[in-house]
């Protein structure tokens, strides 16, 4: 009977990989190095103890050597504290090129609407080879910043169209295309500079903040992020129930507020559970609402509004919400006052809210 034969093909290491070795060598030898430093020193301070207490063993060479070693190794720890920027910098450039996530990201909306960019029916490729054929061609020099406590991304994509023609262009469509983007608000600013190049156009693109679809995140929340998405949502109710101008009795000091008033009860992290590299949580958060303008009906209507516009956006620190919905809503009404009983402000309605949010993120690490 044949014997089925393993692959022992070794795996090749990623630029990533071999850049972040390095790294950890260039950090490696300098902590060496500074301990032998250190080392030096104390031997030198004890030669110079032991020739203070009268003792004559203690040679001029010994003195000298020690002190040109302190000199030594202070050279080397300077070769060794440059070469960790600079390994440093290679591993961005590495992290580049193995994972160009704003370029990814740039590539599939160009693909997914070529006229919205006057890029359509042309080839889409992510690459740091040197194009020659036409299309458009994306890659990042820097690794993409990944905010750790918010999962935002920002960093610089180089675009690089080549056409049919090999005749030079302007690139405003791209740049039109890239505002859109930008109104969309995915992200807090994508902003691109065009500049001629021989066969095309080459486009610089920043990106700040992007909103990935599943961000990375920590494994334990920030209890600031929790409040930060009650905020938002209890922001929302109130956007929804509109403004009114506050009539104070003199013009200069005349204010406009929420027709609805909040403030958040408690809000936690109720649940957790992480499936090897994703993690899915469970939000509880109690909002209170005030309003002298509308009635519980009213109140719930822009409630529910605000919740179920909740899913599938972004949260900063959460993760991406993947089902939003009210548990518990209390609301109480307090009779008008004598003489307000024909006044559309005649009510007070006080609601509390109890909603649970569900969110999903990649676990950082």
């Amino acid at each position: 009977m044949a014997t089925a034969r393993k692959n022992t093909t070794a795996r090749t290491a990623t630029a990533t990989e071999t850049a972040a070795a390095k790294l950890a060598e260039a950090r490696a030898l300098l902590a060496t190095r500074e301990a032998a430093q250190e080392t030096a020193e104390e031997t030198h301070a004890e030669l110079v103890g032991r020739l203070t207490r009268g003792d004559e063993s203690v040679s001029a060479l010994d003195l000298l050597t020690a002190e040109a070693e302190i000199a030594r190794l202070g050279y080397l720890i300077e070769a060794a504290k440059r070469a960790v920027p600079a390994a440093e910098r290679e591993l961005d450039k590495a992290e580049a090129i193995d994972n160009p996530t704003l370029a990814r990201w740039l590539a599939e909306r160009i693909e997914a609407d070529g006229f919205a960019f006057g890029l359509y029916g042309m080839q889409v490729r992510v690459t740091t080879d040197k194009p020659s054929e036409p299309g458009v061609y994306l890659s990042q020099s820097n690794a993409t910043k990944v905010n750790q406590s918010t999962g935002l991304m920002s960093g610089r994509v180089n675009l690089r169209v080549i056409t049919p023609n090999r005749a030079t262009i302007d690139g405003g469509a791209i740049l039109a295309g890239l505002a859109a983007v930008d109104r969309e608000r995915v992200a807090d600013q994508v902003q691109g500079l065009a500049s001629l190049s021989p066969e095309g156009v080459s486009v610089t693109v920043d990106i700040t903040n992007l909103k990935p679809s599943l961000p990375t995140l920590p494994e334990e929340i920030n209890a600031r992020h929790v409040e930060d998405l009650a905020s938002t949502l209890a922001q929302s109710i109130a956007r929804r129930g509109g403004t009114v101008k506050h009539d104070s009795g003199n013009p200069l000091y005349d204010m406009t507020v929420n027709r609805i008033n909040w403030t958040l009860g408690e809000c936690s992290v109720t649940k957790q559970v992480r499936d090897g590299d994703k993690v899915s949580r469970t939000i509880r958060a109690e909002i209170n609402l005030t309003t002298k303008h509308y009635r519980p009906d009213q109140v719930a209507e822009y409630t529910d509004a605000a919740v179920a516009a909740l899913v599938d956006e972004f949260a900063a620190g959460v993760g991406r919400i993947k089902a939003a919905r009210v548990m518990s809503r209390n609301g109480t009404v307090e009779d008008a006052k004598p003489g307000q009983e024909f006044s559309n402000r005649a009510h007070k309605t006080e609601v509390r809210l109890v909603v649970r949010v569900e969110a999903a993120a990649q676990v950082a690490g």
